[in-house]
């Protein structure tokens, strides 16, 4: 073999191979050493489980405060589930927290909401760690404020005999759904 070249040419040559081989040298030499194993078999294990059921569905009753229960969400866990409540309107689908629930440290099965004037519907959610089952919607819920108005100022009482009392009932309001307090 023939090289052609100046002498200098080939002392580049020289430095450059000898700087890469010792870059290598350099690069085995100082690697931090691995090492695999495997093997060939079978094993156990187990885990502990747990379950959690969706609470059942909230009932509410009182106007215009709305008293809301739900029965408990199951679960297979030592920790009870923590809940939160939810309401929609009638017509809406964006579930809101209520009672304040919107951190889920709730874990009675009990609370009020004092939503204003409308129609809703409820939901408890169960929670657990990270997991979380949603109950059933709850019936609708009419929440209505009736202002009474009579000739004068102060109550308005009635007595006797053919005394009557004529209310207008907001649209959807069943005369059932009215709860008078004397």
């Amino acid at each position: 073999m023939t090289v052609r070249g100046s002498n200098r040419t080939r002392a580049r040559a020289a430095v450059l191979v000898t700087a890469t081989l010792a870059a290598g040298a350099l690069a085995i030499v100082g690697a931090p050493r691995s090492s695999a194993y495997w093997q060939n078999g079978w094993g156990e294990a187990s885990a502990a489980v747990a379950t959690l059921g969706a609470p059942g569905a909230v009932s509410g009753t009182g106007r215009p405060t709305v008293a809301l229960t739900w029965a408990a969400g199951t679960t297979t866990s030592a920790t009870a589930p923590r809940y939160r409540v939810e309401r929609r309107t009638e017509a809406g689908s964006t579930w809101t927290p209520v009672c304040g629930t919107d951190v889920a440290t709730m874990t009675g099965r009990s609370c009020t909401d004092t939503p204003g004037e409308g129609s809703y519907r409820y939901r408890a959610v169960a929670l657990l760690g990270p997991w979380s089952a949603i109950g059933a919607e709850s019936d609708r819920q009419d929440v209505v404020s009736l202002t009474f108005r009579g000739a004068g100022t102060g109550a308005i009482g009635a007595s006797g005999p053919g005394t009557s009392l004529a209310i207008a009932m907001p649209s959807g309001i069943a005369v059932g759904d009215l709860l008078l307090a004397q």
